[in-house]
């Protein structure tokens, strides 16, 4: 009878305008999982599950948007995670999927655990009650117990800027913090990930404008708006590029073959003077020794 103000998928649609994201989805209704205490508390469960939002899904997809795995209990049982996975596919019928867990339920193994449930990359690895930089990086990396799952680090989140029991800022006051945090990439490089869940674009929560001036100062930075799987597979391109030194002091590398939706990579080099200079990589190039060298995400 009425339209439904707390359904955003769409708003978010609208906001970002073009702008490719990650829409990541609770697998089952009424399952709150396990903790690392054990049962996980009622209030972890969702009132919905995958199939309950299909149309909305396919919407997104539509529209070229990501679908991944918020999970409940693939954090630690990759037999779960196989069927959490399985959801999210069945209405989505990509094979390829990522995950986030629910309130960032992890561990030591988690990154094994995910492997072996199928998930192509992880985007857990982030603070619940603050923001910044948990794991150090604005790089995708590699796990320790992984083989060849990447682990995509979490930097911002909503609640942790506004709940009462986090941070608990203005949005005046989350803007700037959020700012310090972009201040960060900018300068090292990297990528920026921004969790901000559906409820918080509508009643009571209404924190839409800070979310619309966040997306407008990385535009006007001239950000790369990727989802979370493209962003990973152009950090998983980079780390493919082999390189050695032959025996007459070259340095050869060899690029992997370009994907025609992601950013190119750029080769950065130094002189003896400290000057940079960027070379553009081409499937197989070489150059010859240098000091100091480094892949650029220009």
């Amino acid at each position: 009878m009425a339209e439904d103000f707390w359904s955003t998928f769409e708003r978010y649609l609208e906001i970002e305008d073009g702008r490719r994201s990650t829409f990541f989805i609770i697998p089952f209704s009424h399952t709150e999982g396990r903790s690392p205490d054990g049962m996980a508390p009622k209030t972890r469960a969702a009132a919905y599950g995958a199939s309950d939002v299909t149309d909305q899904v396919r919407r997104l997809s539509a529209a070229g948007c990501e679908l991944a795995l918020h999970g409940i209990d693939a954090w630690l049982d990759h037999a779960k995670g196989r069927d959490e996975l399985n959801a999210i596919r069945s209405i989505t019928g990509a094979e390829k999927i990522g995950v986030r867990m629910h309130w960032l339920y992890f561990n030591e193994q988690s990154p094994f655990v995910l492997e072996n449930a199928g998930a192509r990359y992880d985007s857990t690895v982030g603070y619940n009650e603050t923001v910044g930089f948990r794991a150090g990086t604005s790089q995708a990396y590699k796990p320790l117990t992984a083989t060849t799952l990447l682990e995509l680090p979490l930097h911002v989140m909503d609640t942790a800027l506004f709940y009462p029991a986090h941070l608990h800022l203005s949005p005046k006051d989350a803007e700037v913090r959020i700012n310090h945090v972009i201040d960060a990439v900018v300068k090292h490089g990297g990528c920026l990930t921004v969790n901000w869940h559906d409820r918080s674009i509508a009643p009571e929560r209404l924190w839409t404008d800070t979310y619309v001036n966040l997306v407008r100062a990385l535009s006007d930075k001239g950000a790369w708006f990727a989802t979370a799987g493209q962003a990973v597979a152009w950090f998983r391109m980079r780390r493919s590029v082999a390189f050695e030194t032959d025996a007459h002091g070259t340095l050869r590398f060899t690029a992997p073959t370009r994907v025609e939706s992601l950013p190119a990579l750029t080769l950065r080099k130094w002189d003896s003077s400290g000057r940079a200079m960027d070379v553009p990589f081409s499937e197989a190039t070489e150059v010859s020794a240098i000091p100091e060298f480094a892949l650029s995400e220009l």
